[in-house]
């Protein structure tokens, strides 16, 4: 096995972009090429076939790499759901809630051998793993407990390249000083990418003064519709918008409203109460969260909660995804699985009860056929397919939005009362007849568009090779 790992100066500093950009490239040429992350912390999760999940961003590394994501892909999964809480999933399943000292704990004690066997797995079935790293790997006050960076890249013995963003500045500075830092580990270092490059580079004086080769120099890429990893990166549009996707502190999943984009609509977070962005928008999403009931205190901190009541009423379209569906609901009952022990009311605009009586969580892909009225009437009979990642249970007396096959069983996911709906269906919008129910409500035409993620992954990898020299690349492996 040989191995890559992509490592960047700084977060954002385009890390997954490329390494999904190698993942197609060299599978074009030939090699069973996998990814690999040993520790990410993200909402953004993907179910995989075997029922667990892992990141969203080395499932696209799986799919460029036109093969099936696994677990050893994505080992650790920290997903934030409180202040210094994350709940931490090992191999695809949950595996406990952890505050940053009994994180620190678990990775002495048990997170390098978690990191170690899924190498090892791969290995033996792939001719090259691409690694991505996360952060930096100079962050001196925290190399006694890597997982990320430089630990696996020792592990795979890989060759490193180091990337910069060039839209952050000072890229110099950031190079230099990296790999300063890094000390004894600069040795690892084969050669240096330049990310979202928008004029010239002099590549030759930061190659004399850093003494490692630029093996390219990427531009930025205009309307790159790929899953973004880190809700950090999620961007408002000035002007008119359709939708308003409130944005949760615990917000995960975000993905889910990709599609909308595709069909031309405007999306735009709301975080705040105020009239005018509410009343701006014809479609009003509440999505998934990692803490359901923290995130509906926020809700009515903010005011949020009678702003979206008050939508509702006038008749406007109003979603609920996962703990968004749970939200709309009459009551939220915690045994003290999900954050404390304690029931709270939910908007009211559905009646359904949600219950978290144990850790144990759904993780699975699913196909269905749309059974629900109102403004899903029109498509009843048509196929959807998605995945669900959620803890608690819910119950229902309303009309479900979709017969489901979850495990071999058949179920009733969702309930829709008129123009309110809520699902546990992650990926609803990738339907096209979800997407024409959307749109037909709002008396907004449709574009017809299916998503193609192929494409998108093509035209990166197609700009990434015209922009490198994949022949010293290639000369790594």
């Amino acid at each position: 096995m040989s191995a890559i790992a992509i490592h960047g100066t700084t977060s954002n500093a385009g890390k997954t972009i490329i390494t999904t950009a190698l993942c197609r490239i060299f599978n074009d040429k030939g090699y069973r090429v996998a990814p690999f992350k040993s520790q990410n912390m993200s909402l953004n999760s993907c179910v995989i076939p075997n029922g667990g999940e892992i990141s969203r961003a080395q499932a696209l590394q799986a799919h460029a790499a036109r093969i099936e994501p696994t677990a050893d892909m994505n080992p650790i999964l920290l997903k934030p759901k409180a202040e210094h809480v994350s709940q931490v999933v090992i191999r695809g399943r949950p595996y406990a809630d952890m505050n940053v000292k009994e994180y620190h704990d678990f990775v002495e004690k048990q997170g390098r051998d978690i990191v170690k066997t899924s190498l090892k797995n791969l290995s033996s079935e792939y001719d090259l793993i691409i690694l991505e790293g996360a952060g930096s790997p100079a962050e001196i006050n925290i190399l006694q407990r890597d997982i990320v960076n430089v630990y696996p890249a020792k592990l795979a013995r890989a060759k490193c390249i180091l990337v910069h963003n060039i839209e952050y500045g000072s890229t110099l500075v950031y190079l230099f000083g990296t790999l300063k830092l890094l000390d004894t580990e600069r040795e690892l270092y084969s050669g240096i990418i330049l990310n979202q490059a928008q004029g010239t580079v002099d590549a030759v004086e930061l190659e004399h003064i850093l003494e490692k080769p630029v093996f390219g120099v990427v531009p930025h890429i205009e309307d790159l519709h790929l899953p973004e990893e880190d809700s950090l990166s999620l961007k408002n549009h000035d002007g008119h918008f359709d939708v308003g996707v409130i944005r949760l502190p615990h917000m995960s999943n975000f993905t889910d409203f990709d599609a909308l984009k595709l069909e031309g609509l405007k999306v735009r977070y709301i975080s705040t109460s105020t009239e005018s962005e509410i009343k701006r928008a014809s479609v009003l999403i509440i999505p998934g969260t990692k803490n359901t009931i923290l995130d509906l205190k926020w809700l009515r901190e903010q005011g949020l909660d009678h702003a979206i009541v008050q939508v509702a009423n006038d008749g406007r379209v109003v979603i609920g995804i996962c703990g968004g569906y749970q939200m709309l609901g009459k009551r939220i009952i915690d045994s003290g699985f999900e954050n404390n022990r304690e029931e709270i009311d939910g908007l009211g605009l559905l009646d359904v009860v949600t219950r978290f009586d144990s850790y144990a969580k759904i993780t699975e892909r699913i196909k269905g056929t749309i059974v629900g009225d109102g403004i899903l009437e029109k498509f009843q009979g048509e196929e959807i397919t998605g995945y669900e990642i959620h803890m608690g249970q819910t119950s229902t007396s309303l009309k479900p939005c979709f017969i489901i096959n979850r495990g071999g069983k058949t179920i009733q996911d969702g309930a829709i009362n008129g123009s309110v709906f809520g699902t546990y269906v992650h990926g609803i919008f990738d339907n096209p007849p979800i997407r024409k129910a959307v749109l037909r409500a709002i008396q907004k035409p449709s574009s017809n568009i299916e998503r193609d993620l192929d494409d998108e992954i093509d035209r990166l990898a197609s700009i990434f090779s015209a922009s490198v020299d994949l022949e010293k690349i290639e000369a790594l492996i």
